[in-house]
Order: structure tokens, then sequence, then C-alpha cells
């Protein structure tokens, strides 16, 4: 299991790598709101799911909130197996800003409890209003950093071993996450203080088709 960990943990880095190799591009704000139109929308993993057994079919939903933010963008988050849309096993709040010259970041926020009052909230602009600041709590350590390749997708990951995790034996967690126009590709895993994959589809990342847009 620790060279399979290992394995892991090097293609994750070789993907990152190989892709900051083709140069990073610098980012402007115009970027940023390249990146929010690319995330905003329904996707899933269907086509993949039908080729690979390895694979659940899953469907994500990347809701725009709070579109009057200055210099930000906002996302409500919703990710469930295709076949129960009523059971998301995520939600969370995603916060894209400018990081620097060559960066975006993107922070993770939690509901505090309150995510059974927000299941299916990306149909209802109503329920979506009653979220706020306040509300939030942040993951810290868990913030995602994109650079831009020459094909103008969006490649980030999580840093190091910073995101601390103790879901299902797992000591910190690893996001891998490429984002172009069309798709989304994510690589989730969740690892113990040995470094040893606990969760997380050992085959790669789920490779979601956006199906429509918000």
């Amino acid at each position: 299991m620790k060279i399979l960990a290992a394995t892991i943990i090097l293609t994750l880095a070789f993907i990152i790598n190989a892709s900051q190799l083709q140069a990073q591009q610098k980012i402007s704000n115009a970027d940023l709101d390249s990146l929010s139109k690319y995330m905003s929308g329904i996707f899933n993993n269907t086509v993949q799911a039908n080729a690979d057994a390895n694979f659940y079919n899953m469907q994500m939903h990347v809701k725009p909130i709070w579109k009057d933010a200055i210099n930000a963008k906002w996302f409500y988050v919703e990710q469930c197996l295709a076949q129960t849309p009523k059971k998301p096993y995520r939600q969370r709040i995603y916060k894209i800003t400018v990081n620097n010259d060559t960066s975006i970041i993107s922070k993770t926020y939690l509901l505090n409890g309150k995510e059974e009052k927000y299941i299916n909230a990306f149909d209802d602009n109503k329920i979506l209003e009653q979220i706020n600041t306040d509300s939030l709590s942040e993951r810290t350590g868990c913030s995602i950093y994109f650079i831009k390749n020459k094909s103008n997708e969006f490649v980030g990951k999580t840093n190091k071993q910073d995101c601390e995790s103790n879901l299902r034996g797992a000591a910190y967690t690893t996001s891998s996450v490429i984002i172009s126009s069309n798709a989304m590709s994510n690589w989730d895993c969740g690892f113990d203080k040995e470094n040893n994959l606990v969760w997380g589809n050992k085959f790669g990342g789920y490779k979601f088709v956006k199906i429509k847009n918000y």
C-alpha cells in the first residue's frame, strides 16, 4: 500500500509539473472570469463510468452565488451519486480570487452543520440567498492553487500535506484538478500518517463533462 500511495503522489506531482512546464501564464481578472465561467454548470462523468467500472457515476452542480462580490467569485457546490440526487455526499462553498500574477486560489468553506437545509439548493435561489459568510467556516489548508497552461486550462492542486482530515482514517487529503471550458477532472485522495492511501480512486481522477451552464 505504501508503494501505491507513493505512486499516486508521484503521479499527481507529474500531472501538475508537466502542465507547469508548459510555462505558467500571467493571471489577470479576465482569467478569474474565465475560470468562473468554466466552473459554473452541471457536470457528470457518465461516459467515464459507463466505460470503466472502477468509477462511480457522479453528478456535480457548481452554482454561482453572490454575483455582486468584488474581485471574487463564489459558488455553491453539491456532488452526489447520479442515482441518489437527493442525498449529496459533498456540499461546499468555494471562493476563487486572484492569488498573485501567476495563480488563482480557490478556498473551501463548510456549511457548519446546515448541509441538509441546502440540499438541491441549486434549484432554488431563495434558499441559496439564505447562505451568508457568518454561517461558513473555512477548511484551512485545503485551498487549491491554479495556474493557467498554454492550452488555457486551469491546473490546480492542494499544497503538500496541508489539508488535514480525519475522514475514514485519513490524516490529510490531496486534491488535483484540471478545468477546461467544457470539462473538469478531479482526483481526491486521503492518506494516513504513514502516507498510505486510505480512500480515493487509485486508478485516477473523475472526468466530468459539462452538460449545462448556470
